[in-house]
């Protein structure tokens, strides 16, 4: 199901939206999120807020890169199932093209100073683009002391304990603590929601193929010539990561410096370490780095095909998941349930920002950028990229 604000945006808005976004959303998963948050709800109002807290919360327990997971399931909310693929793709492009490039001249010359620097300036103003946002959406859904509690109580156990178990519990949390307090405010609905069980039966059969790619991309790799073998290879090890790891980014990492560096050798260590530094400070989603690692291995084609594994698989999940979630988003039992999985949340969105600031150069600078984001964030209209790139060019002639 469709949202009535989709009526005006076309697949060729949602593809220049999402490209533009995913040439400026620097700092990983919340700092994306937050800047789509400001421009599709705020500013050009196809989406309620609360469609990006539903997606959040959804693409929170599934597999794979939740920033882009998010992104289909925004497209999917606006313009079905063509609106997700294209969303996915334009938000993936900016930061695809960019490592290409930027692995071509690493490989060939080494590191980038001016890129680290940009990206000190960049990251001040990720957290306090990030603490605007929950500031925003906190404001405008969080209504009683309950809520409150919630999204603090959220926050705190993020900052203390993180992980992804954590973040599957206090979302589930939420929803039964909001259900008791909220459900009298939802009559209850007459329909019937049914599910047949063959529904359920295609992204089943996905998962089964794509970890069965592995073994079978060993066999290619030595019986068909290097480059298909290296191919099938790519594909098959970023797909099966994708589809099975949870929890975002940061948990992907150890499995993928195992997988890559240590089954494979596609990358020496120091190389994979310079590959998630490229993923942080370039915009777009951090498991971009399997750009990185496709590159290395088979140049442009490698890239593409790493990069298609990495993000596909999991999105055609999320896409099946969401239709399932329209299904049933008019229950009472879930509108209850997700008053109080919201505040949480915000809270997660919240933690985010203080995550992020624990990478920070603590200095005069980075809080001087920091605040100054926050500031003409919350109470100015000046665009969120705009903000982004000025900190970019101030880090650069900073640090």
């Amino acid at each position: 199901m469709q949202s009535k604000q989709s009526d005006k945006v076309t697949l060729w808005y949602l593809f220049i939206t999402f490209l533009k976004i995913g040439s400026a959303a620097f700092g990983g998963f919340m700092s994306l999120i937050a800047v789509v948050q400001y421009q599709l709800a705020e500013r050009d109002k196809v989406i309620k807020s609360e469609t990006v807290l539903d997606g959040i919360s959804l693409t929170s327990i599934l597999p794979g890169p939740m920033a882009v997971n998010t992104v289909a399931y925004i497209g999917y909310q606006l313009r079905g199932t063509a609106g997700a693929l294209v969303s996915m793709l334009g938000v993936i492009i900016p930061s695809f093209i960019l490592i290409c490039t930027l692995s071509h001249f690493y490989f060939e010359y080494g590191q980038f100073e001016e890129v680290k620097a940009a990206f000190k300036g960049v990251l001040p103003a990720v957290s306090g683009i990030i603490i605007g946002i929950a500031y925003k959406m906190g404001r405008k859904h969080i209504k009683d002391y309950k809520q409150v509690i919630m999204a603090i109580s959220a926050t705190l156990i993020l900052l203390f304990v993180g992980g992804f178990w954590t973040t599957f519990i206090i979302l589930f949390a939420g929803g039964l603590i909001g259900y008791p307090l909220y459900h009298k405010q939802f009559p209850k609905q007459a329909k019937k929601y049914s599910i047949k069980p063959i529904q359920f039966l295609w992204p089943v059969l996905l998962i089964i193929v794509c970890l069965s790619i592995i073994p079978l991309t060993d066999l290619y790799s030595r019986e068909t010539g290097a480059e298909l073998g290296d191919g099938f290879s790519l594909l098959g090890t970023f797909s099966s990561i994708s589809i099975s790891l949870f929890g975002g980014g940061y948990v992907f990492l150890p499995v993928m410096q195992e997988i890559i560096v240590e089954h494979h050798n596609w990358v020496l260590p120091q190389e994979f370490a310079d590959g998630i530094a490229l993923g942080q400070i370039t915009p777009g989603p951090i498991m971009i780095t399997a750009t990185f690692v496709g590159y290395k291995v088979l140049g442009f084609w490698g890239a593409l095909i790493a990069t298609i594994g990495m993000f596909l698989p999991p999105g055609l999940l999320t896409i099946y998941c969401a239709r399932f979630f329209d299904a049933i988003r008019l229950s009472s039992v879930i509108q209850a349930a997700f008053k109080g999985v919201r505040p949480v949340v915000i809270g997660m969105i919240l933690s985010a920002a203080f995550i992020i600031g624990k990478d920070l150069d603590l200095s005069w600078q980075s809080f001087t950028i920091g605040i100054a984001v926050l500031g003409l964030s919350v109470f100015t209209k000046v665009h969120l990229i705009y903000l982004i790139f000025a900190s970019g060019i101030i880090g650069v002639l900073l640090f």
